[in-house]
């Protein structure tokens, strides 16, 4: 099994409890924090879009939306990720 995070290989882990994700606290933190900052982008964005439509600039809403749809891929991308390895065990 490998790091979500970095990708580096893990080591087996000894006894019981459940199998590691991340190489290190450093990766699990740096998921965690992205996965944190991923959902604040968006939320600024869903409220930038809103304006922008209720000001009829519709151009700078349509980019936000882009921008919106690019920032959630990313998110299901990290959250599948921890799934299918919970799924995995």
């Amino acid at each position: 099994m490998n790091c979500l995070k970095c990708g580096k290989e893990l080591q087996d882990r000894e006894g019981s409890g459940r199998p590691r994700r991340y190489c290190g606290e450093t990766c699990q933190k740096t998921t965690m924090m992205e996965i944190r900052r991923l959902n604040a982008r968006i939320a600024q964005l869903e409220k930038s879009e809103s304006l922008w439509r209720i000001k009829g600039a519709e151009r700078w809403a349509a980019n936000a939306a882009k921008e919106i749809e690019r920032q959630e891929a990313r998110l299901a991308e990290l959250i599948s990720a921890e799934r299918d390895e919970s799924a995995d065990v």
